[in-house]
């Protein structure tokens, strides 16, 4: 039986309420219906994959013998 990522599935999920929840704040003046909105959220996504893919030998390594 594999190991399933729970905790990583529930980060992504908390990163993704927060940055809807920043996007709709009143001091930002941005809906979430707006095309800005939507360009700044596939920012965001593309910043943490290239993130990730700069440090895939690292949490590879960090992962250990998890498939």
């Amino acid at each position: 039986m594999a190991t399933e990522p729970k905790g990583v599935w529930f980060l992504a999920a908390t990163a993704g309420d927060s940055v809807s929840g920043l996007l709709t704040s009143p001091q930002l003046k941005i809906g979430l219906n707006t095309s800005g909105a939507v360009t700044v959220e596939a920012a965001f996504a593309v910043v943490a994959g290239v993130g990730i893919w700069m440090y895939r030998k690292r949490i590879k390594e960090l992962m250990g013998s998890v498939n």
